[in-house]
């Protein structure tokens, strides 16, 4: 009919035409949308954050997703949290953590889960993120005579 084409496969067209629910959804007034389908998807783009125009229009066409506006922009470096002191607070569970972790024998991780209450994955990537990342302490594992995995922390 009247609606325009919105992509074309072999010798189909296709459209899209939006129900009053999906007016609704967006915000448009029903009455006042019958008829001007441009300006509906034009305001549903702005709400829903899409983006809209040529280039976008081109990648629909062409089947493709939109290519980012600056491929070759720099990096932001990453934030790197060791410098920076951390604020310390006892008791918590990082700080009971820390402690099984700086004993001679160190800790294993069904250690810290008893202490924490963590999951093990939890438990990883508290030695991971923070521990190595934030705290910038070194973290070393060794296999014990059980074969159970144990992490200490020097100091």
């Amino acid at each position: 009919g009247k609606l325009p084409i919105w992509r074309r496969v072999e010798d189909e067209a296709f459209t899209l035409r939006i129900t009053d629910a999906g007016l609704k959804a967006i915000g448009v007034d029903e009455t006042s949308a019958k008829g001007n389908v441009k300006q509906i998807a034009r305001k549903a783009s702005i709400k829903t954050n899409t983006e809209t125009g040529p280039r976008s229009q081109q990648a629909v066409k062409a089947g493709s997703s939109p290519k980012p506006s600056k491929p070759n922009a720099p990096q932001k470096p990453r934030k790197t949290y060791a410098a920076k002191a951390p604020s310390h607070r006892s008791g918590t569970k990082h700080d009971q953590i820390l402690n099984l972790l700086r004993r001679k024998q160190g800790a294993s991780i069904a250690e810290m889960q008893k202490v924490s209450g963590w999951q093990p994955h939890s438990v990883r990537g508290f030695l991971s993120g923070t521990v190595k990342t934030r705290l910038g302490l070194k973290l070393s594992s060794i296999m014990s005579k059980n074969a159970e995995r144990r992490y200490t922390v020097a100091g």
